[in-house]
């Protein structure tokens, strides 16, 4: 079978990214964690054969992120059938599910299902993050990349369209750039989740003005419904802070209860989706004129 260029990319990529961030076994929470310490904080099991195991953390949390990665995707991709792809609005939506779909799908491997093996195991302590979680902020900064575009695709003022378009990407961009260069420098602020975070809430507090201002102008549905999308997507981050704020994980797991503010976030983000996808009527329409 030939393989084109497209198809061997995003292996490619990933392999890149997995073994140019050596320095990032050099970063270590503060005091360190031991493997051990490390299982007594989740629960875990023994996957494999006797003679050739491996650990697998936080089992049910696993299931839950792969189902929010595959849905994602699966929403991307019927944005992206033919009928669909007449609207550029459509089909960077549909780009952006399917980017942090697979973002989420790479962040499961690491922060649930084999993060002892990946961070741990062999080790005195345990590492703060991997190169996998690193593809997974990196996909993650790339989806919403393509969000901009398509927020920016429904803009019905032609100069501020193409301002838009040039001007989402370049944050995205910009972000992706100093991700990477954290990553393969060790450098601990660059590759921390709370960039992430930052970065995004920047997006969609952008995202959101936009729409605000497209629907008072124009009082199209369109603007309405993502403008509602985005306020979804900001509670949803709130619903994560806060169950993380007041510690809940670790009060549940006092009790044997297994239930994250990472399940809350997965569980979310497969409603936000959901909604998403009830849009597309709405996204395929005719550009603004």
């Amino acid at each position: 079978m030939r393989m084109t260029g497209k198809t061997v990319c995003l292996p490619a990529l990933l392999g890149l990214l997995l073994t140019s961030c050596a320095k990032l076994d050099t970063l270590h929470d503060t005091p360190g964690v031991s493997p051990e310490a490390f299982l007594q904080q989740q629960p875990w099991m023994l996957v494999g054969t006797e003679d050739a195991n491996i650990v697998w953390t936080q089992p049910s949390s696993s299931v839950l992120v792969l189902l929010a990665a595959l849905f994602s995707m699966g929403v991307g991709i019927k944005f992206l059938r033919p009928g669909n792809r007449r609207s550029p609005v459509a089909s960077w939506w549909g780009i952006g599910l399917l980017l942090s779909g697979f973002g989420a799908l790479l962040a499961g491997v690491s922060y649930q299902a084999f993060g002892y093996a990946i961070k741990c195991e062999g080790r005195e302590f345990c590492t703060l993050t991997s190169g996998w979680e690193v593809a997974y902020m990196l996909f993650s900064a790339l989806g919403m990349g393509a969000f901009a575009l398509g927020t920016a695709y429904s803009i019905a003022h032609h100069t501020r369209r193409k301002a838009a378009i040039v001007m989402g990407p370049l944050a995205a961009i910009a972000y992706s750039a100093c991700l990477l260069y954290g990553a393969m420098q060790g450098i601990r602020p660059m590759v921390s989740f709370e960039l992430m975070m930052l970065f995004t809430v920047a997006m969609v507090v952008t995202f959101l003005a936009v729409h605000l201002v497209s629907w008072i102008q124009t009082n199209e549905p369109l603007h309405r419904a993502l403008l509602i999308g985005w306020i979804l997507f900001l509670a949803v981050g709130n619903l994560y802070g806060t169950y993380l704020g007041f510690e809940i994980t670790g009060l549940l797991w006092e009790e044997g209860i297994w239930f994250t503010e990472n399940d809350v976030l997965h569980l979310g983000m497969i409603g936000w989706v959901f909604y998403i996808g009830r849009c597309l009527p709405l996204l395929r329409a005719p550009l603004p004129s």
